[in-house]
């Protein structure tokens, strides 16, 4: 298996895919300062700064002129584009930047509406998790889609972990799962992460979302995935776990 390159210490360059913008910075004479003659370049001296744009928040409008037939007393005028949320004031740029800061960043949707206001944009948290909710449905279909490419595979990856969730009517929250299938690197094809998010940690999830599915798992030793084994999966065990229990 092909080692992964370390990285040397110290400054590492800048990645390559990030565009360039030039400054090129003359002197001030072309000619020398000590006796007059003319410059003649022999080089250069590039040095590279990192830079970021932060959110940057604009508006698309829409216009849609409307021509009338006079014979036959018709209006005519382009369709409304298909949108996520309809007749809804956000474009996609924009929920998708809620969606990556929510669940990749994990930022909470007040401190978005707080980046927004100092934009002197009002985005309120109540809207934006509304946002949320729809684009949930709207991905729904992908998410089904890319479900049932990742149970071709023949070899899975298989882990659960607590996460908090609100628990209306107590004022306190309540412990759910999101249980993550992975396929494996190994495999043809682009990797695929697929999370099912369940209330309990009980193992009749894992069979209801591998329903069907025959192959070889690779899990810890959680006893919740046992009942998949004996039904006709293939058992593969985690080096790391099996590490952590012979140092025991």
């Amino acid at each position: 298996m092909p080692r992964t390159p370390r990285l040397r210490a110290g400054r590492q360059p800048l990645p390559d895919h990030l565009p360039r913008i030039e400054h090129r910075h003359e002197p001030i004479s072309c000619t020398c300062g000590q006796c007059g003659t003319a410059l003649v370049k022999i080089g250069e001296d590039i040095s590279e700064q990192l830079d970021v744009e932060p959110a940057r928040f604009f508006v698309h409008r829409h216009i849609r002129p409307q021509y009338a037939c006079r014979a036959c007393e018709t209006v005519s005028a382009a369709p409304i584009a298909p949108a996520v949320i309809d007749a809804g004031m956000a474009a996609t740029g924009l929920l998708s930047w809620v969606a990556i800061s929510k669940f990749l960043d994990h930022l909470p949707l007040y401190r978005l509406e707080q980046i927004a206001a100092r934009d002197g944009v009002s985005l309120s948290r109540t809207t934006m998790a509304e946002w949320v909710g729809r684009i949930g449905v709207a991905l729904q279909p992908l998410v089904d889609r890319l479900a049932v490419m990742l149970l071709k595979g023949r070899v899975l990856h298989a882990d659960e972990t607590p996460v908090k969730q609100l628990d209306p009517g107590r004022g306190k929250t309540k412990r759910a799962y999101l249980w993550a299938y992975r396929s494996n690197v190994l495999e043809t094809g682009p990797p695929i992460v697929v999370f099912d998010y369940q209330p309990s940690r009980a193992g009749a999830h894992a069979q209801a979302f591998l329903s069907g599915w025959q192959g070889h798992l690779m899990v810890d030793d959680y006893a919740g995935y046992k009942a998949l084994f004996a039904d006709g999966l293939t058992e593969l065990g985690c080096m790391a776990h099996a590490r952590r229990s012979s140092s025991i």
